[in-house]
Order: C-alpha cells, then structure tokens, then sequence
C-alpha cells in the first residue's frame, strides 16, 4: 500500500524566492515570519520536536548528500541550521528521503546527528 502526502501552500513558494535572493529576510519578512510561527506552532505537538522546510533537490558534496534548509523552527535556527545552510544527511535520512520519492512519504529508521537522536517523517 503507498500513501500519499501532499500539501501546498503559496506562502512557502514566496518564502522560497524570498530566501533565496535573501538568506536574512526570515528575520524580516512578514510573510516568511506567518510560516516560521507556523512551523514553531507544530513543535511541542506529540512527539514534534523540531520542525523545517528544506529545499527539495538533494545535493552531493564532498561525496556526502545534503539538502539546503529553506525554514525551521526557532531551536534549530539557534542551533545554527539557518536557511540556505547545507545539512548534511544521515544514511537514514538519504533512505526516507529515496522512500519519499517512490512513496510519497517517508521515514527514518531511529538516527543521531549532532543535536540528538530521532525518528524523521518526511
């Protein structure tokens, strides 16, 4: 069975243009900073410790695969994971990313990177 997630919604194609020309405008703009209160908002749900936007394409660099973050929530912007900032991807993560594109959702196997363990749904 595959299940399918979709969503949309025009304020992160805004704040995807807006990043990109202007890595800083989620300290200013209004419409990037309803989206950050809106990320912010889902921590603290269940089980939701942190949440983010990345850009979609994965990259290799260094023979390592990363994506570029485009949002997240305040504790990961403190940690240093500001847009248009590479993170670079666990095994686990690259194996839920490649589940996503066949599935269109996926999710990690438990993980560490330098701010904890988790479980990501992607």
């Amino acid at each position: 069975m595959t299940t399918q997630f979709s969503y949309y919604d025009e304020r992160i194609e805004t704040a995807a243009e807006q990043l990109r020309a202007d890595s800083e405008a989620y300290q200013s703009a209004d419409e990037i900073g309803d989206l950050q209160n809106q990320l912010e908002n889902i921590v603290g749900f269940e089980r939701v410790a942190n949440s983010y936007l990345f850009y979609p394409t994965m990259e290799q660099t260094d023979g390592k695969s990363v994506l570029t973050m485009m949002l997240a929530n305040d504790a990961l912007l403190e940690a240093g994971l500001t847009p248009t900032v590479g993170y670079e991807l666990p095994p686990e993560f690259v194996a839920a990313y490649e589940q996503l594109q066949t599935e269109g959702i996926g999710r990690t196997t438990v993980y560490s990177d330098q701010s904890g363990t988790w479980v990501s749904i992607i």
